[in-house]
């Protein structure tokens, strides 16, 4: 998806399960729901951008969370993967809500200070290693005006998944992350965790999200 077009055929063509499992979900209305309210309560609400601010999101997959930032919550909002199967998805399933481009997070095609936000869900432990997630942060750096802020949320080993996709590459935990990012200039500035609602079996829970990084430069 963002590194070799033969890992982007190979592993994040139409047939990629997890984005197969995410058309299907679709269709169900609470699905629907709970992604609009992960989308304020983790990204809109911490963030605090005025409306019309111009965000980057980095690996969107199918576009279900970069379509809410547009709209309703009124973000300039543009869209990159490295898989053309997941552009061609996001703009089937939410045409001209979000700017797309099909773009390698290695090599941004953007201007510096080209945007208010950054946003990568689920997005760095994709990478086939730290070097590469160094250049992709550094990258998300340059066209990030200056202070203002970044959210990764990194899936987690034995916590959220890890081992669950075929496509995770980078296995290292919360704490880890934290020390990588701080040794790389990037202090984070809210609780690596919190929970968020979920209506399962006909009641009201919370989904635990697990190593999500907010994150500005330590200079800043």
């Amino acid at each position: 998806m963002f590194c070799s077009p033969e890992i982007s055929r190979i592993e994040y063509g139409h047939d990629y399960p997890y984005l197969v499992e995410c058309m299907k979900n679709w269709r169900k209305p609470s699905y629907r729901l709970w992604w609009f309210m992960r989308t304020y309560l983790e990204i809109v609400k911490p963030m605090n951008l005025p409306r019309g601010s111009r965000i980057l999101s980095v690996g969107i997959g199918m576009g279900h969370v970069e379509q809410f930032l547009a709209n309703p919550f009124g973000y300039d909002v543009t869209g990159i993967d490295f898989s053309s199967s997941s552009l061609e998805i996001a703009n089937s399933l939410f045409g001209s809500k979000i700017n797309t481009v099909l773009a390698d997070a290695l090599s941004l095609p953007f201007r510096k200070g080209a945007f208010d936000g950054v946003v990568s869900i689920d997005f760095m432990e994709h990478l086939p290693n730290l070097s590469s997630a160094k250049t992709a942060l550094g990258e998300m750096d340059r066209v990030l005006k200056d202070d203002c802020s970044m959210l990764h949320k990194i899936t987690v080993l034995g916590e959220d998944g890890m081992d669950a996709d075929r496509t995770h590459h980078i296995k290292q935990s919360a704490d880890v992350w934290r020390d990588w990012f701080n040794a790389n200039g990037w202090k984070t500035y809210r609780a690596l965790n919190h929970r968020v609602p979920i209506w399962q079996r006909r009641k009201l829970g919370f989904y635990p999200v697990k190593g999500a990084f907010y994150i500005r430069k330590q200079s800043k």
